[in-house]
């Protein structure tokens, strides 16, 4: 916390215009807490959490937007910690500024809680935000939302009426008829509902991919329980959802330019249990090479379609450099220090984007070459 000012965390000095949000009243000895919960005890570990995260959302003590990164033992009461300060900023200013004439439902100020964990996901949505609801009064919406692969899809199941024999293994025939029926009564199509949980082979023919929904054009898309928590993120104040969602929406923002994908603009974001995003970000954004990927490089520069002799050293040189490397990363592991260090190698990585860089620009005449011949019959 050494970015922010000694009376950073400081209650603020005053309270801002609508519900009243400050966390000193809400967490405090007359606050709703202390009223509604009976044996209600303020903890000072978990009024200092809010206090942060608080002081953090506000734009006046944080003009400049600094990301916070707190930590608190079992038992601080984090959730509630992050959650009431959160909530309370949305609450007490509803709208992003917006052109005039524009509705002001587009610009919905929302707060995102992001974890990796589906009990904590659930414990959020069926217990902690409730709570706060029914206790301090606040009118606020909120939603879960799953990937694709979580819901059942109408238009596969539809599919699948027709009880065709040979289809399925026996055991898969029965399974799927037994999910088929399960579809049918439930309200939400989560898998998470299915008790004993679906086998694999299953459960892949009852739902769908991004790659054969016809979205809107489906004749089931107003019914898809997928597309209802979508259109219900939309009228919501507060979102809940995994690493997996959160990232892959990011990916789609930045391949197609847009400002939302698959849910809504999002103001203010919380990461909890944010140990696990460093591993699962570098599944989604890394770009992974291997020794043994240079050396094979190497073996093909060096073959009698290309006979690139210089090139291929260089590859072979890439591929003693990138094991030289890897073996000081697990050295570092070894001796208790972090693994991964983006500062660490900076000179390295650099001269083996440049030898690639040179290898590929020797590389691609010859295969313009190579495809020239080919697309003149093999005759030059």
């Amino acid at each position: 916390m050494s970015d922010f000012p000694d009376d950073f965390f400081d209650p603020p000095v005053s309270v801002p215009p609508g519900p009243r949000c400050d966390v000193d009243y809400i967490l405090g000895d007359t606050g709703p807490f202390a009223e509604q919960v009976k044996g209600y005890e303020k903890r000072s570990g978990q009024m200092a959490y809010a206090r942060a995260v608080e002081a953090t959302l506000d734009p006046v003590r944080n003009p400049q937007g600094t990301p916070l990164l707190i930590e608190g033992p079992t038992g601080t009461g984090k959730t509630l910690g992050y959650l009431i300060p959160a909530i309370g900023s949305v609450l007490s200013n509803r709208f992003r500024e917006h052109p005039a004439g524009e509705p002001e439902w587009k610009y919905r100020r929302r707060v995102l809680v992001v974890t990796s964990n589906i009990a904590l996901q659930e414990q959020l949505i069926q217990k902690d935000l409730p709570f706060i609801r029914s206790t301090t009064g606040w009118t606020f919406d909120y939603v879960l939302l799953k990937g694709r692969s979580n819901f059942g899809c109408h238009r596969a199941i539809e599919e699948l009426k027709g009880d065709p024999k040979g289809l399925f293994p026996d055991d898969a025939e029965a399974e799927v008829i037994r999910l088929r029926e399960w579809f049918a009564r439930s309200a939400t199509g989560d898998k998470s509902e299915i008790d004993p949980s679906p086998t694999g082979l299953a459960w892949s023919v009852c739902t769908s991919t991004s790659e054969d929904c016809s979205g809107k054009k489906c004749p089931f898309y107003e019914q898809c329980h997928y597309y209802a928590q979508r259109r219900a993120a939309w009228k919501s104040d507060v979102i809940v959802t995994n690493y997996a969602f959160l990232l892959t929406e990011i990916a789609l923002r930045l391949e197609k330019g847009a400002p939302s994908v698959l849910m809504p603009e999002f103001d203010i974001v919380i990461c909890d249990e944010a140990h696990d995003l460093g591993d699962i970000a570098r599944r989604y954004f890394a770009v992974e090479l291997k020794a043994t990927q240079f050396s094979q490089m190497g073996r093909l520069l060096n073959g009698k379609r290309l006979m690139m002799k210089e090139e291929a050293d260089k590859a072979f040189g890439l591929a003693r450099l990138w094991n030289d490397l890897g073996q000081q990363h697990l050295q570092t592991a070894a001796n208790g220090s972090v693994l991964y260090d983006p500062s660490r190698f900076q000179g390295e990585r650099a001269a083996v984007e440049r030898t690639l860089g040179e290898i590929i620009s020797s590389v691609r005449p010859k295969i313009a070459e190579f495809l020239r011949v080919q697309g003149s019959g093999g005759k030059s």
